[in-house]
């Protein structure tokens, strides 16, 4: 925590720093952050019971992920450029100014937000698990939960991407 906090002091006066880290995280950052959110709890807990209970039918996870990477490696950059040259920050701002539609814009927002409701939850629960786990059962998932989701939100509230993608580092190692 100390250190994703420490990544964002100073750095967050203005709302483009805290949400895109300034658009200048680089392609070694940006590739570690996404790394991070590709390999989460899910990876760790979900999948392996998914490939014990269906055998090979996992295998189309590693197939999206790989075909997500290849398209995102093509879109990307172009989006980002359009991005930067018109100062958007999100989604529902992309969509609004490329199609010149308020409505598509707080669509995609209002989507997005829901879409990642299930990402979240199965997150938290993974994290429960584990530190249950691991703790053989001396800090209960609940806990584990609650006292993760406030370390998450205090790095996030105060540092933003940067403490999201020093966090993905030390994740990584």
């Amino acid at each position: 925590m100390y250190t994703a906090i420490k990544a964002g002091r100073g750095k967050n006066d203005k709302l483009e720093e805290w949400a895109l880290g300034g658009r200048g995280m680089g392609a070694i950052i940006t590739f570690f952050l996404l790394a991070g959110e590709f390999f989460t709890a899910f990876s760790l807990t979900g999948l392996v019971g998914l490939a014990y209970n269906s055998g090979i039918a996992t295998l189309y996870i590693m197939s999206y992920i790989s075909i997500a990477c290849i398209i995102g490696y093509f879109i990307l950059p172009k989006i980002r450029r359009y991005s930067k040259e018109h100062n958007l920050i999100s989604q529902g701002d992309f969509f609004e100014k490329k199609y010149n539609s308020s409505f598509l814009g707080k669509l995609v927002t209002i989507v997005g937000a829901i879409a990642i409701i299930p990402t979240i939850v199965m997150a938290l629960k993974g994290m429960g698990l584990l530190v249950s786990v691991a703790s053989y059962g001396a800090i209960s998932s609940t806990a584990a939960i609650w006292f993760g989701s406030i370390i998450v939100l205090i790095y996030t509230l105060i540092s933003g991407l940067h403490g999201s993608s020093r966090v993905a580092l030390v994740r990584m190692f």
